[in-house]
């Protein structure tokens, strides 16, 4: 293949092969013949271009060489050939120029200037001023004012042009398409009815709108899918609709009405109204049946003791407490051992009842029955008897057919608490007792 180089000699036009230079013509080919043209001394090289086949090169009428393809060149200051879209991208590449307009409206000029538009000519211009419209234009070479869009025909924004950084554009055949835009730009579109993404500003914030109800939210229908709710209740709390389900609302409570639970359903509001403040301490009850109070009167500390009983201060634990019982009926023999208490969380006053009545009647003879408590304090072990009862053998007695006994004493800590019965049986028959008895915490 012969390689041509381009010079220039003396402002004459000229081109050299491999072998030798020779003056440069201007040529109108056919395929094995042309006319040529020498340029003047005033004019350049401008472009040239190979075509497939065997052509005669001629200069003052004879055949200089055979080359397989032919050189086309043009001068300056002759018209230049048109360009076409299937031209190697660099023909298709204006050089770089700085931009001399005004604000808006950027112009540029080339040394070598095309002397029309083509469509996919790629052209380079460092703004003079940033654009502060969306519909900005370039004129190059002074071949027309053409506005610059976004990769496309998209509308720029206020800031896509900089002076700092060179702007690319590629002619599409009726816009100047900016490919590197200096802030985020905008998209115009994604997918879906009603859906639009846009560019709010030149920070490059992105806002996003979705047709959708008002006063809904929107949410997953399904993995790739969204939509909007109904109206949502105002002051209404949001339920999950589950799978592909909508969320909903609630109605909006009355004062002071707590949400209560229904299950596999939405939960309600509750009719029972609750107290808005209560004091610490206080405790919660039932005012009537659709409305609950603080009460005011019974106030205990964090560990659980009362305080305060009726609106008067307490000591000690505040209240008697039971920690134990027992209930034994028709009994016609002794008890061993039976525990009221099987170890005491703590030492103090405790305070143990007894209440023991006659069930069944003896023949004949009287019989008798007595408890027996047995506790220990911080020294040794104690015991106590209540006094026996008499069981008859006529009618039980409304006056003395029982014996209700309370025996207080103070107890260690870690020990049992608990009582015995002693039974003498009748003379003939058998005579039965109740036992009820329970252990109190005094302090």
């Amino acid at each position: 293949m012969i390689q041509f180089q381009l010079f220039n000699f003396h402002k004459r036009c000229a081109v050299r092969t491999t072998i030798q230079r020779w003056p440069i013509y201007s040529f109108t080919a056919e395929r094995d013949s042309f006319d040529h043209r020498k340029c003047d001394g005033n004019r350049r090289f401008l472009d040239g271009w190979g075509f497939d086949g065997r052509l005669q090169v001629l200069k003052g009428g004879f055949v200089k060489r055979i080359v397989s393809f032919l050189v086309i060149v043009s001068c300056f200051g002759l018209p230049a050939l048109a360009q076409t879209a299937n031209y190697p991208e660099v023909q298709l590449q204006p050089s770089y120029a700085a931009d001399t307009g005004a604000v808006n409206v950027l112009t540029a000029t080339v040394n070598s200037c095309p002397t029309a538009y083509t469509t996919g000519m790629f052209i380079k211009v460092l703004p003079n001023h940033a654009n502060t419209t969306t519909t900005p234009t370039l004129n190059f070479c002074n071949l027309g004012a053409k506005t610059i869009t976004e990769k496309g025909q998209s509308a720029i924004v206020s800031g896509d042009l900089a002076t700092t950084q060179i702007a690319t554009f590629i002619y599409d055949g009726t816009y100047m398409e900016l490919q590197n835009p200096h802030t985020l730009g905008g998209v115009s579109s994604v997918s879906g009815d009603g859906t639009v993404i846009t560019n709010s500003s030149s920070t490059g914030a992105v806002s996003l709108t979705i047709a959708g109800t008002s006063g809904g939210i929107v949410y997953f229908s399904s993995n790739s899918a969204w939509g909007s709710t109904g109206l949502l209740t105002q002051y209404g709390v949001l339920f999950g609709g589950g799978a592909a389900g909508a969320p909903t609302s609630s109605a909006q409570g009355a004062s002071n009405m707590p949400l209560i639970g229904q299950g596999a359903s939405n939960p309600t509001w509750s009719t029972i109204a609750y107290p808005t403040t209560c004091a610490t301490g206080n405790m919660i009850y039932g005012v009537s049946g659709t409305q609950i109070g603080c009460l005011t009167g019974l106030i205990s500390n964090s560990s659980g003791l009362l305080t305060t009983y009726d609106g008067i201060t307490t000591a000690g634990l505040g209240v008697d407490v039971v920690e134990g019982v027992s209930d034994k009926t028709a009994q016609s023999s002794s008890l061993t051992t039976q525990n009221l208490i099987t170890s005491t969380g703590a030492a103090g006053h405790y305070l143990v009842r007894f209440y023991i009545d006659q069930n069944g009647l003896c023949t004949t003879g009287t019989g008798s029955v007595y408890a027996t408590v047995t506790w220990t304090d911080a020294t040794a072990a104690h015991t106590a008897q209540t006094i026996p009862l008499t069981l008859t053998n006529t009618t039980i007695s409304t006056a003395s057919g029982f014996v209700d006994v309370a025996l207080p004493f103070w107890s260690a800590t870690s020990s049992a608490i608990s009582y015995t019965t002693t039974y003498t049986a009748c003379t003939s028959g058998t005579g039965t007792y109740d036992l009820h008895a329970e252990v109190e915490r005094t302090n």
